[in-house]
Parts: structure tokens; sequence; C-alpha cells
């Protein structure tokens, strides 16, 4: 009775915590949350966590699949999840959060089987420590709530040892993610005061580790931890899987976890009206750090269509910044994507004026996606082997949208430029919209080029149009 209560408290809290009051940025409550900065919630991890909720001991053939303890084969088949380090930890993850103390026996036998390398498929002692991390949330865990919380902010509030000592590092470190992550699944907000300290702290500052920490104060989102996200975030560079200096930065999102980006800005627009939070969004381009906030996903998930009126706006009259120039590429993008006809005109001056070229391609571009008939218009006459060779190209590209003779013949047109890449972007483009009556010329440009990209490039159109 006492594990069942447990248990509700814990769901309800998982199901109700992450949300923040009166913001229009809504968090959808769903098993995998929208991913921005950190990799969607596989699939197999909803098996592993709608199996914690039922027969939690089942978990353990997903730590050590050697050993069934005590399974029965006639019960139901386990889910299809595949063995991996990644699977295991959350597992582990799992089972301090919901497994009772029967099964603190059997996670014992394989910490030391870990520890003794009995475990052909790895032997690494840091295994066996996070299993006994794991042994010990249990324990405290059936004690209640507030005796488990009150552990895990004692483990959060560990003495830093030196960085000399790497066992001990290591050892530590685990100690405390693990902490984190348990106080954000149980909702205790009363961790935040001491999550945010932790992040201000020398040994945490500037340490990649701290994205861990960043994680668990998303996922409890209280808005007084909204300045250390905004540092931190900033800072975080998205690395790719496989890069061991920084773990957590490819860590999938656990089940029902936010985005910490998400979260941010459903902060920071908390208590705005639309116009304002809209606003805030774009023109903010202009003062964080780029490519971190992912404030045309934003905008293009969570906010829509709304947004246009302030996109037309932005493109018209951006901040006087010198990065107002990224307002103006995002609004650009955004209003080529969702074909605003209105944007036209605003977005053929920009073609033709911007003093950045890569801010003219993305102009052209979406004159492109936009494709009405002043658009062609203006890319076709852009088509002047006059122009920067890097506009060029992306007028190339733009005309590739459209299904227009003289985007064809425009196209063709470009495939005599000097500049290899205004030949290849041409090439591509012809590909996805050339005709059969170009093949003869198509054909002669092939046997002419010198550069092997172009003429892959062009092979591959000839290619293409011959299989329509």
């Amino acid at each position: 009775m006492k594990r069942l209560v447990f248990m509700l408290w814990m769901l309800s809290a998982l199901a109700c915590h992450c949300g923040m009051a009166d913001s229009l940025l809504k968090l959808p409550q769903r098993m995998r949350m929208p991913a921005l900065v950190l990799p969607e919630t596989p699939c197999e991890w909803v098996e592993l966590y709608i199996l914690a909720q039922n027969q939690p001991a089942k978990l353990l053939f997903y730590v050590d699949p050697k050993t069934c303890y005590g399974l029965e084969k006639r019960q139901p088949p386990l889910p299809q999840v595949g063995i991996s380090g990644l699977n295991r930890l959350y597992a582990l993850r799992l089972l301090g959060d919901t497994g009772g103390i029967e099964i603190i026996p059997a996670l014992q036998s394989i910490s030391a089987q870990y520890r003794q390398g009995g475990v052909s498929y790895s032997s690494k002692k840091q295994i066996a420590h996070v299993i006994d991390l794991t042994i010990e949330r249990i324990r405290y865990r059936a004690k209640g709530r507030d005796a488990y919380i009150r552990e895990m902010i004692r483990w959060v509030q560990s003495p830093e040892p030196p960085w000399e000592k790497s066992d001990e590092v290591i050892d530590y470190v685990e100690r405390v993610v693990e902490a984190a992550r348990a106080l954000a699944v149980v909702g205790a907000q009363e961790a935040v005061p001491v999550l945010t300290d932790l992040c201000n702290r020398p040994w945490w500052d500037g340490n990649p580790w701290v994205i861990y920490l960043i994680r668990a104060l998303a996922w409890l989102g209280d808005r007084g931890a909204m300045p250390v996200l905004s540092r931190e975030l900033a800072r975080f560079t998205p690395y790719q899987a496989g890069c061991a200096s920084v773990p957590a930065a490819f860590i999938p999102l656990e089940v029902r976890e936010p985005d910490p980006v998400l979260v941010y800005w459903q902060m920071r627009t908390e208590g705005k009206s639309l116009p304002q939070a809209i606003e805030d969004i774009i023109h903010s381009v202009a003062d964080l750090v780029p490519g971190r906030f992912m404030q045309q996903e934003i905008l293009r998930e969570y906010v829509g269509p709304a947004a246009v009126p302030y996109l037309l706006r932005a493109l018209a009259a951006p901040p006087t910044s010198d990065r107002g120039v990224d307002v103006q590429g995002v609004a650009a993008q955004l209003l080529g994507e969702w074909r605003v006809k209105e944007a036209v005109q605003l977005l053929i001056d920009l073609m033709h004026r911007a003093r950045l070229w890569s801010l003219r391609g993305t102009a052209a571009i979406a004159l492109g996606e936009i494709g009405s008939p002043e658009a062609v218009d203006a890319l076709i006459a852009a088509a002047d082997l006059q122009q920067d060779a890097e506009l060029l190209a992306s007028v190339a590209d733009a005309l590739g949208y459209l299904r227009d003779a003289r985007a064809e013949a425009a196209l063709m047109k470009l495939l005599q430029h000097p500049d290899a890449k205004v030949r290849y972007a041409a090439a591509k483009a012809i590909a996805s919209s050339g005709t059969l009556r170009i093949l003869p010329e198509l054909e002669q440009r092939a046997d002419q080029e010198t550069v092997e990209s172009v003429w892959r490039a062009l092979v591959q159109a000839i290619e293409r149009i011959r299989g329509q």
C-alpha cells in the first residue's frame, strides 16, 4: 500500500510539474516531449517507462540480460528493447524511480559482477557505482517522499573533490547527476535553490557536466532558474553523439522530460501578451548567442502563422544593431517556408540591397519557396551572369523550386557561369525541375564540364530527367 501511494504521487508530479502557468507556449503533456537541442526520446524508452510503471523488476533484464531473476517463461514477453549502454542507464534510473526493496539483492549481485569483471560485455566500475547509487535511491525512497528528497539534496551538496583525483571526480559527478535527476522526477521544487547555487559554484561553472543540472532545473520548471538556464544555454554546444567529453549533450530526453530551450522560452514569455511574446522572440535573435536558443524553431512550431505580421515588420525594419541582419534572416526563412505573398516585395528589395551576400541568398531562396509570379520574375531577372557568384548560387537553388519554363532557361544560362559553385547549384536545381527538351544541351554541357562535382551533378540531372 505504501508503495502504491508513493507511485501515485510520483506519477502526479511527472504529469504536472513541468508546465508553467500563464505562458503562451504550452508544453504538450505527452510521453515523448518535443526535442530542440537534445535528442528525441527513443521509442524504446517509452516501452521501458511503461514497464517501470507496471513491472519494474523486469527492468533487471536490461541491466543484466544473462540473468532472468525469476522471470518465468509463461509471463508476457519483455518489450523488444535493445541492450545498450544508454538503455541500461535508463533502466537503472527507472528502477531507482519505481523499484521496490525486493529487487535490491539482484542489483547487488549485478554490481558485484561488474566490480569483479564478471560481466562479459563491460567491466567498468562506473556502471557498478551507478547500480550502487540506484540501490541507495530505492532504500531512501522506501522511507517516504520527505526522507527521499532530503537525501537527494544531501547528495547534491556533497563535498567537491579536487580535480586531480579523477576517480573521486567521476564518483562525485555521478552521485550529483543521479540526485539532481531524481529531484526533478519527483517535482521537488525545494531543490531549485540548491541546484541553481550548485550551477553558480566555481567547480561547476563552465564544467561540461553542468548540462545535467540544467536539464533537472528545466524539468522542475521554476522561473527562479531562468538566469542560470539563460547563461548555460548560451554556452551549450550540441555535441555529436560519441563525444566523450560531454555525454549529457547527447543523452536523449527522458520520457516526459521537457527540452531546456522550450522551458526557457516558456519562462521568458510568461505573463506577456501575444504581440509582446512574439516580438520578444523575434528581436532576441539580435541579442542572444546565435544558434543556441532556437528562435526559428520556436516560432515555427509553437507560434505559427500568428507571427507573420511581426515577421513582416522585422523584415522591413530590423533592429539597428549589427545583428539586425540575423533577425531579417530568420524572418525571411519563415516567410518563405509559409509562402507569405505579402513578403515578396520586401524579399526582392532584400535580395538586391542587403549588405551581406548570405542574407541576399536567403531572400532569394524564400522567393523561390513562395513562387508567386512576382517572385519568379525577380529571380529570373537576378539570374544575371554579372551578379555576385554567391548570390547566383542561391538564385539557382531558388529557381529549382519553380516549375516554370522561364526558370529552366535561366538555369541553363547559369550553367555557363565561370564559377563552379554556380554551375553546380544550377545543375542540382535542373535535376528537380528540368524537362526532356533540354536533354541535348545538358549532355553537351556534361561533355564540356571540367570540374568533377559539377559533371556528376549534370549526369545525375540527365539521369533523373530521362527517368521522368
